[in-house]
């Protein structure tokens, strides 16, 4: 495939590190260089609107990194497709597909690479001498949304065998307690003093753990619920340091090779990286799917820089039909909004409104202002909390309702979507046109018989309540995840 062979792992870590191996010198400068980075795109859209995210190419003194963590970081923004490949071109339905081992180096100087994933099998074939374009793949935008596979990517599976040793460690008083006595000293530096115990799925994830039905790979089958996350398996003692580093993704544990798992650096740093990128580590006790749950956690906002992009729209969440099945729906991810809701989800008392908030209601305010001084007119700025949420039942009551367009009830005099729009900005209209349609390719997208969960707003209701049944995660206090 290329001029590359193979990455040259390094050997355990011990108290007193060895001089640099000279592949990896290139660690050593100050700042990583741009030959250091790939970018990693969606073939379906425009060059200068499909990057999905960039990943440093430590893997390879002349840049690289390895084939199958990109590829399991792709295919868990495609939502678990593992059938996708990589394409160095952009041209058709297919790209040229690029032959590599999973251990392979996928060398930086080619710069871009494209994750093609194959159409769906019910999809229509292209009439006769026509070809398609590349399939638009549902892209999942954050770990909460994501769902744990049936089985992890085979680059974690190929390894279980040196991974499924059973922990004999004895009962202990604390979590803390039965670590230290399992692994002794940090898993990646051998120190003994200074160490703490970190989480592979952090505690605050405790939600998603639960929705994954994580808890069918615990060890320990006794915990009780509010120790669920707190398994042997789902822990692992490293220096204090590393734990910080741990916590901010600035690396995970990686498979590279059929037995070894290694330390592999998502973010440069000035001693971590150069000290311990691709060193072998040894933590037979952790699960893999834990390590596999880890490394998508930490990947995730490598997304931000797609998501931060205005007028997103065809971006993806998870939601749940009444009889439990996954549905994938289209919705607008703008910025403002998506900043917004990260903040509203922490908390709803009014003493923790953070300074993001207060910058985002002035942003409010100007807009709200601009709009003012057009030729179109706001009758009502604030929503009717006496209507439910839009929803795409058959009735069309419940129909979204769309500003300008027949679909909107004249008899809602509450509605706070109602405007007054001159002739002179048919855009606005065209706007509302394309919502309109938007909207009624939804309905026809939701499963068959599918009902709105949500219930009638209850002004007697509690208002944490009813944040709760609108889907807004609400935490009780901040911990130092939040901001790391």
């Amino acid at each position: 495939m290329s001029a590359f062979t193979s990455i040259e792992i390094r050997d355990t870590a011990t108290l007193r590190p060895s001089p640099l191996p000279a592949h990896y010198e290139f660690l050593q400068a100050p700042s990583p260089r741009r030959k250091y980075r790939i970018n990693f795109r969606h073939p379906a859209y425009a060059h200068n609107d499909n990057l999905l995210f960039t990943l440093y190419a430590w893997d390879h003194a002349d840049g690289g990194i390895h084939h199958g963590l990109a590829h399991c970081a792709c295919s868990i923004f495609a939502d678990n497709r593992i059938d996708g490949y990589f394409s160095r071109t952009c041209n058709d339905e297919h790209g040229e597909r690029i032959d590599a081992a999973w251990d392979d180096i996928l060398p930086a100087a080619d710069a871009d690479y494209y994750f093609y994933v194959p159409y769906p099998s019910e999809s229509p074939s292209p009439p006769p001498n026509e070809s398609r374009t590349p399939y638009r793949w549902h892209i999942v935008t954050n770990f909460q949304d994501w769902q744990f596979p049936q089985v992890a990517h085979e680059v974690f599976t190929r390894c279980a065998g040196s991974q499924d040793t059973v922990t004999n460690t004895s009962a202990q008083s604390t979590l803390t307690a039965a670590i230290r006595q399992r692994d002794l000293t940090c898993r990646v530096t051998a120190f003994e003093s200074g160490t703490e115990v970190a989480h592979l799925v952090p505690e605050h994830e405790r939600q998603w753990f639960l929705t994954n039905s994580m808890t069918m790979w615990n060890n320990d089958l006794t915990l009780d619920s509010e120790n669920l996350l707190r398994d042997l398996s789902n822990a692992v003692l490293l220096r204090s340091d590393l734990h910080t580093a741990f916590d901010q993704r600035k690396f995970v544990f990686f498979p590279k090779g059929p037995d070894d798992l290694v330390v592999h650096m998502l973010e440069p740093t000035t001693d971590i990286g150069q000290l311990y990128h691709n060193t072998r580590v040894s933590i037979p006790q952790c699960s893999l799917e834990f390590l596999y749950s880890r490394f998508a956690w930490a990947i995730f906002p490598s997304l931000s820089g797609f998501l931060s992009r205005p007028g997103r729209s065809r971006l993806v969440v998870r939601l749940r039909g009444n009889a439990g099945e996954r549905v994938v729906e289209e919705v607008n991810t703008n910025a403002l909004s998506l900043a917004k809701r990260a903040t509203a989800s922490r908390s709803i008392s009014p003493t923790k409104r953070s300074r993001a908030v207060a910058d985002l209601d002035e942003c409010d305010i100007e807009y709200n202002e601009a709009k003012r001084n057009r030729t179109y007119q706001i009758s009502n700025t604030l929503p009717s909390f006496n209507s439910t949420l839009p929803t795409l039942d058959e009735d069309n009551d419940n129909q979204p309702k769309i500003p300008g367009s027949e679909i909107e009830t004249a008899n809602n005099p509450h509605s706070p979507t109602s405007f007054e729009i001159s002739e002179s900005h048919d855009i606005y209209s065209e706007q509302f046109r394309i919502e309109k349609l938007r909207w009624e390719a939804l309905k026809h997208q939701r499963p068959k018989g599918y009902i709105a969960q949500r219930p009638e707003y209850d002004r007697n209701r509690p208002a944490r309540e009813e944040l709760e049944m609108m889907g807004v995660e609400i935490r009780d206090g901040f911990d130092d995840d939040d901001f790391g």
